[in-house]
C-alpha cells in the first residue's frame, strides 16, 4: 500500500453519476494539495478491468468509489459490476 496514492472512480453516464463526477473534482483538488498521486478513473474507463489494473499496479492507500450499487455490489460505467461480495480478485491485500 502506498500512502501517497489515492484512486477515485468517476463514472458519468446518467444524472446521478454526472453530479458525483463533478463533485469529486473538489476531493481531487484537495488530494493534490496534500501531494498525493491521484489516479482518476473516469467516464467509460470505470470498469472492473481498469480498477483491478490500477489497484494492483499502484496499491492505493485510499479508494473513493463514486458509483451506483447495492448492499452487495459497486457498479461503474453503465452499471458494470466493479466489486461484489462474490468477487474473487485480490484487490485489497498486500
Amino acid at each position: 500500500m502506498n500512502s501517497k496514492v489515492f484512486l477515485v472512480t468517476r463514472p458519468n453516464f446518467d444524472p446521478a453519476t454526472h453530479y458525483i463526477y463533478h463533485w469529486s473534482e473538489t476531493v481531487i483538488y484537495e488530494a493534490h494539495k496534500k501531494q498525493m498521486l491521484v489516479l482518476d478513473i473516469k467516464g467509460k474507463d470505470v470498469t472492473h478491468k481498469t480498477l483491478l489494473s490500477y489497484s494492483k499496479k499502484h496499491k492505493p492507500a485510499l479508494i473513493l468509489f463514486n458509483a451506483h450499487g447495492s448492499d452487495t455490489e459497486i457498479c461503474g460505467h453503465l452499471n458494470e459490476i466493479l466489486l461484489d461480495t462474490d468477487t474473487k480478485d485480490i484487490l485489497f491485500t498486500n
